[in-house]
């Protein structure tokens, strides 16, 4: 029935994305315990959400485009409720059009297969006529060490993988979001920060998925997609911390 109170006040350092990744304060959804202005409450990784689509219906549907175009690639098809790429040459990519983003944006897609090496499943944002970053799993489910990658596009063209993370364990269920804020493109994995880099290739447009399998086009698949807007710049400025108890 005893209380006791107890106060203690510490400084924060001004941080930036990069120090998030691997840490607590780096997954999705929890309040970074870094103040802003005297009195204001802590910042968050929190997205917005604008749209969704659980691909429960025979095709795709006219909300969904082609962006990418050309002998490479293709749009995806729907196979009982799940999203698959048409064949195993093309890489197969949509942007979801209903939806209008700001230029601070994210996806998120889920994996559902990935049943052998080499397959690709993953999130587009800022997406336009061929310009685009992608945050992809690329390997299978259910083995160790496999690779998530960020990759810029332009025109189309896979101009660089910005960055690499190769120690993934994947199962069914897993869910890969991209997150464009400023210049920071990010990768998160079941709501973790994993990768962040610096690029301004792709400065706005529209959010989808992408999806390539290398053998038969069932060993790659998704489902439950969904974007909007990152509402919180993550760079946060020095202060003091207090926590009372």
């Amino acid at each position: 029935g005893i209380s006791n109170y107890y106060e203690i006040s510490h400084a924060i350092a001004a941080v930036s994305l990069s120090t998030l990744v691997n840490t607590y304060e780096g997954i999705q959804g929890i309040p970074i315990p870094f103040p802003g202005a005297a009195g204001t409450q802590p910042l968050s990784l929190n997205f917005a959400q604008v749209a969704a689509d659980n691909f429960v219906r025979s095709s795709l549907g006219s909300s969904w485009s082609q962006d990418m175009t050309g002998s490479g690639f293709s749009i995806p098809v729907l196979v009982s409720d799940l999203v698959e790429g048409p064949n195993n040459v093309t890489l197969a990519n949509a942007i979801y059009t209903p939806a209008s983003l700001v230029n601070d944006q994210w996806a998120q897609v889920t994996i559902q297969a990935a049943s052998s090496a080499g397959q690709q499943i993953g999130a587009n944002f800022r997406e336009v006529s061929g310009t685009a970053y992608f945050a992809i799993l690329y390997g299978e489910i259910g083995v160790a060490s496999q690779a998530v990658y960020l990759q810029s596009y332009v025109s189309g063209v896979n101009i660089a993988n910005l960055a690499n993370f190769a120690d993934i364990y994947a199962t069914a269920g897993d869910k890969i979001v991209g997150a464009a804020v400023g210049t920071n493109i990010c990768l998160f994995y079941n709501g973790y920060l994993v990768l962040v880099v610096s690029d301004s290739a792709a400065s706005s447009g529209a959010a989808g998925m992408n999806i390539k399998s290398s053998f038969d086009p069932s060993h790659a698949a998704l489902n439950n997609w969904a974007g909007g807007n990152a509402n919180v710049n993550p760079t946060y400025a020095s202060g003091v911390v207090q926590r009372r108890r």
